[in-house]
């Protein structure tokens, strides 16, 4: 069974980049973000999911 991360920021920076550490070790990700573009990366890879939003609203 796979581990699953959640990471709020994902679409740049440090989320971004703390996201490609956990896909390299073939983590399940669910990303969080408000920039769609910043997913661009991701957005095919199967063990990712991707929700849009401001979690701070």
């Amino acid at each position: 069974m796979k581990k699953v991360v959640l990471i709020t920021g994902a679409s740049s920076g440090i989320g971004k980049e703390i996201a490609q550490l956990f896909l390299q070790k073939d983590y399940l990700l669910i990303l969080s973000g408000r920039n769609e573009k910043g997913f661009d990366h991701v957005k095919d890879n199967q063990n990712v999911e991707i929700i849009l939003g401001d979690i701070t609203k």
